[in-house]
């Protein structure tokens, strides 16, 4: 039975189908030979009236059953015989007028007969002008109409848009060039390993040094520092390596509220965590003492590690006494005492690798100098010293964030570029959610990266999360191999409404029953679906441009570029640190 069903089920909707082929044929048949006839019509209708009247009256005259003689219209036969009379009408003999009739009626048979093909011509263009016309209408009752929403377009219709509105920008993400000056609207770029972000990143960046920006790199694998890493012209922060600049962290500091920051970003506060008491101690005695060696003016800062980590609870006291801090280490609260002796160390050890200097390189005055230049900063690490130096990064970066915003608004024609690839690697930047909201008008472009959002989620919570996500205005993502990241992104491309045809086929027994129903209905679907993101090819990615512009899918080309530095070189007075 279920054979038998497809049979007839098959049977019905081929006959139904050729029906209505015959149909349009037909329709299309008749139009254009119609219009075949109307042409013809038109042309012969143009021939000289004398040639006409030559062939119909030869046509009589040739019959077999003409007279000898016949009448014919007297102003024609004066226009062919030349032979003029004052009647309407003129007798003729038959013979004669078929001798003078003849010529006039077989050129008008060949002008017809070329004519006749012309008008095959005509009607066959017609047929397939029809046939073109139901195409292309057929095409469009099965397209979708955008009603609203976000529109997914072709990269070259969107490459062409920015142009004709002279909003392209020199800088561009694979095929798609950014929108012009919305490098301050900062960037996020997602994708699971290997699918293409770090690559995306390299041709960024050198766009950005062809254009002459200033930028500030926070390398954790060394791979940008062997790629981008000039020895004579740019600076490498990183104490384990040989070519690292020196530095303490009274060089950022002319003002108290700076101490502050600095020591805010050594221990981030922790949304997940409701008790802050202490990592509050912490930051309290890491500020106290950093302002005690300041008024005192000393810059010893293997002093300072050393009197964090293995002075008494006593001397601490002594020292701080004088000092807001010195609740937080009194001897009398000795279990509390402990736990805060244990914070602080676990954040100051991250300054045992800092070595004295009395000529300190400050990322601060280097982010406020006011030189032309297009010197890049790197903030490196090897893979096994992030541990170590995740902490220092951090801070270092944040001073970066803080001295730009110290920059007068008339310098923000002056970009700015701050990089973070493996944003996840880092511990939370404390100052990176305001910055984001605050660093267009000075300047500053930010460009995070990290395989997905739920490492942000882990690391500033969610709503930190989502603050970090809505101020970066362009969007990049990679293939994704989880589905609800996968969701999650999607949700970055928004959705789009939209009105399609369905199309239903009845049938019966009898052909009366046949037909097909066309219905218009509107739906909601997301612009980029997570099955999209998830199914992508490597180098290729969803990009979501700022404002209102379509989202777009962009092929990256692989960058190769040859090394131009060695990705580290050991510092040799490091060597003896073997808790890294």
């Amino acid at each position: 039975m279920t054979f038998l069903d497809n049979v007839t089920r098959g049977g019905q909707t081929w006959a139904h189908h050729m029906r209505m082929v015959k149909q349009v044929t037909r329709v299309m048949m008749l139009s254009s030979m119609g219009v075949g006839f109307l042409f013809f019509g038109l042309k012969m209708s143009k021939q000289p009236k004398e040639d006409l009247q030559a062939a119909y009256y030869y046509t009589r005259a040739t019959l077999p059953l003409a007279p000898d003689k016949m009448q014919v219209d007297s102003k024609f036969w004066c226009a062919v015989s030349q032979k003029c009379c004052q009647n309407e009408k003129t007798v003729v003999n038959t013979k004669t007028l078929i001798k003078i009739c003849r010529e006039r009626a077989f050129l008008l048979l060949d002008k017809g007969v070329i004519t006749l093909k012309e008008s095959g011509y005509v009607s066959i263009g017609t047929f397939a002008l029809f046939a073109l016309f139901f195409g292309i209408r057929g095409l469009l009752t099965k397209k979708k109409t955008h009603l609203q929403g976000v529109r997914f377009e072709k990269s070259w219709k969107v490459r062409l848009k920015m142009a004709c509105l002279f909003k392209k920008s020199d800088i561009t993400l694979g095929t798609i060039p950014l929108v012009k000056d919305s490098e301050t609207k900062h960037m996020l770029i997602c994708g699971t390993t290997g699918a293409g972000k770090t690559n995306a990143l390299r041709q960024l960046m050198k766009q950005i040094r062809r254009r002459g920006d200033r930028a500030i790199i926070v390398d954790t694998t060394g791979d940008f520092v062997s790629k981008f890493f000039r020895k004579e012209k740019d600076i490498l922060f990183n104490p384990y390596d040989a070519r690292s600049e020196r530095w303490h962290p009274w060089c950022e500091c002319s003002k108290d509220y700076d101490y502050e920051h600095l020591v805010n970003s050594l221990i981030p506060k922790n949304d997940h965590h409701y008790d802050d008491f202490f990592p509050e101690a912490g930051r309290a005695v890491i500020l106290a003492s950093l302002m005690k060696y300041k008024k005192e003016e000393e810059t010893d800062i293997e002093k300072l590690v050393q009197d964090l980590l293995r002075k008494s609870i006593y001397e601490i006291y002594e020292d701080l006494k004088q000092t807001d801090a010195r609740i937080y280490v009194d001897p009398q609260g000795e279990k509390t005492t402990v736990s805060i002796r244990a914070t602080i160390a676990n954040c100051i050890r991250h300054f045992t690798v800092l070595k004295n200097t009395s000529s300190p390189f400050s990322i601060r005055d280097w982010v406020l100098s006011k030189k032309g230049t297009d010197e890049w900063l790197f903030l490196a690490c090897q893979t096994s010293q992030r541990k170590a130096l995740n902490s220092l990064m951090s801070v270092w970066f944040s001073i970066a964030l803080n001295a730009i915003k110290q920059r007068s608004p008339n310098e923000s024609n002056k970009k700015i570029w701050l990089i973070i690839d493996e944003l996840h690697a880092l511990q939370k930047l404390e100052y990176l959610e305001e910055s984001l909201a605050e660093l267009r008008k000075y300047g500053g472009a930010i460009v995070l990266a990290t395989q997905n959002v739920a490492q942000l989620d882990k690391i500033y919570g969610h709503h930190g999360a989502r603050i970090i996500l809505d101020q970066c205005g362009t969007k990049v993502s990679f293939r994704q191999s989880d589905a609800e990241i996968a969701k999650r992104m999607s949700s970055f491309f928004g959705q789009r409404e939209f009105r399609e045809t369905q199309e239903g086929l009845s049938y019966g027994a009898h052909e009366m029953r046949d037909g097909v129903n066309l219905s218009s209905v509107e739906r909601t679907r997301a612009t980029i679906s997570p099955t999209q993101i998830m199914n992508l090819p490597d180098l290729e990615a969803f990009i979501k441009l700022p404002g209102n512009w379509p989202a777009i899918k962009s092929r990256f080309k692989y960058f190769k570029q040859k090394s131009i530095a060695e990705s580290y070189i050991e510092n040799e007075e490091c060597k003896g640190l073997d808790w890294v």
